[in-house]
């Protein structure tokens, strides 16, 4: 257990993630990846993933942190992730989360999800210290933020729908083959590049 509490551990969001379907990579995937590889140097940047809800934003960047059996590195990396969804804890004192994780100095990685544009500000705060060894990453579902309100200093990552058409169609084609290939076609169609909708909707058929 997280000794930060709310914020989780990796293994405690883990439980929070319902893994019914097996991780599709795909190459959005992969940039975010790379975007998280980039800031882990440098303890003064700050990552923001910005994309509608139902994409996968979430699944995809915890995969990235997935521990992987005998790859010290990625069990390392892993160890150091902690996780809240801001929209569960609407009273968390954030100022005080990350004034002690700031005095603390081990070096975690705080993923904020659901984070509104303030609460990254507040964290913005604390990567400008000089003994600063937090970084921050989260993700929000405002895609319009990076033309509207954009925060200088952020690294930014857009998920769009068109992004993920290519796991849509695995996920499909996958999982629901049986309902037949024109149920499928407007599927895809309704869906509009949303996974969790696609789903929904071969569900419901």
């Amino acid at each position: 257990k997280s000794k930060y509490s709310p914020l989780m551990v990796w293994s405690d969001w883990e439980q929070t993630i319902p893994i019914t379907e097996k991780f599709i990579p795909n190459a959005k995937a992969d940039e975010i990846k790379n975007a998280v590889q980039l800031i882990l140097p440098d303890s003064k940047l700050s990552l923001r993933i910005l994309g509608l809800s139902g994409l996968g934003k979430t699944r995809m960047l915890f995969e990235v942190f997935r521990p992987i059996v005998g790859n010290e590195s990625s069990i390392l990396l892993s160890s150091r992730v902690l996780y809240i969804n801001c929209n569960d804890n609407s009273n968390a004192d954030y100022q005080a989360i990350f004034s002690k994780l700031n005095l603390d100095k081990e070096g975690h990685i705080v993923i904020l999800d659901n984070c509104s544009i303030e609460i990254h500000r507040q964290a913005l705060g604390f990567t400008k210290r000089a003994n600063n060894k937090t970084l921050f990453i989260s993700l929000d579902s405002n895609p319009e933020e990076i033309t509207h309100n954009k925060i200088n200093g952020v690294n930014y990552l857009v998920i769009n729908k068109i992004d993920l058409a290519s796991v849509v169609d695995e996920i499909l084609n996958r999982d629901f083959g049986g309902i037949g290939d024109e149920n499928i076609k407007t599927i895809k169609e309704f869906s509009q590049g949303i996974p969790l909708m696609a789903v929904l909707l071969a569900e419901s058929v």
